[in-house]
């Protein structure tokens, strides 16, 4: 036979704060007449989205619509040979050419 234990309801606890996005962890402890609770909580970003709201989309692509990686605050970083706002405009070789230089001595 089997037994199965009875959900009951410890205690509830509803609360509202302010806290940044980052990767600390903020302990907090709620204490009522017959319990107490003490829990750790923080806010991070799904991927891609970077900034203390996560309101800043960063997602690295090699294509016709840019050609970047992000940095770990989520500014796009060109690849090699690109350049621009979305790094979609090539990058210019210029070549510097050296003429020889002649000296004419005039007897």
């Amino acid at each position: 036979a089997q037994i199965f234990a009875e959900k009951v309801l410890i205690t509830r606890l509803t609360t509202q704060k302010w806290l940044d996005v980052g990767p600390n962890w903020t302990e907090d402890e709620y204490r009522s007449a017959h319990s107490k609770m003490v829990y750790e909580y923080r806010v991070t970003c799904v991927a891609h989205y970077y900034g203390k709201g996560c309101e800043n989309l960063c997602r690295p692509r090699d294509d016709n619509f840019g050609h970047y990686s992000c940095s770990p605050s989520g500014e796009r970083v060109c690849l090699s040979g690109w350049k621009g706002d979305y790094c979609n405009t090539r990058k210019s070789l210029f070549l510097l050419l050296l003429a020889p230089t002649s000296i004419i001595v005039c007897t």
